[in-house]
């Protein structure tokens, strides 16, 4: 559980610093990347569940930490 939790931790600390960085070098253009991606999560957020009820909890995290 305790390297599971640092796995997530590591996978958001290094998409909060990829965020920030977009936005910085691009732009207008990082700023609305960013805001599309927060409506994608959003929307996914709703099929998740599904998603994790069908693939088990193994799968499932390896399949988010990919993407």
């Amino acid at each position: 559980m305790l390297t599971t939790a640092a796995g997530y931790l590591l996978v958001f600390t290094a998409f909060q610093t990829t965020q920030m960085l977009a936005a910085s070098i691009i732009g207008d253009l990082g700023t609305i990347s960013i805001g599309l991606i927060y409506v994608c999560f959003a929307f996914g957020g709703f099929a998740a569940p599904a998603a994790a009820r069908a693939l088990g909890p193994r799968v499932g995290m390896f399949l988010g930490s990919l993407t």
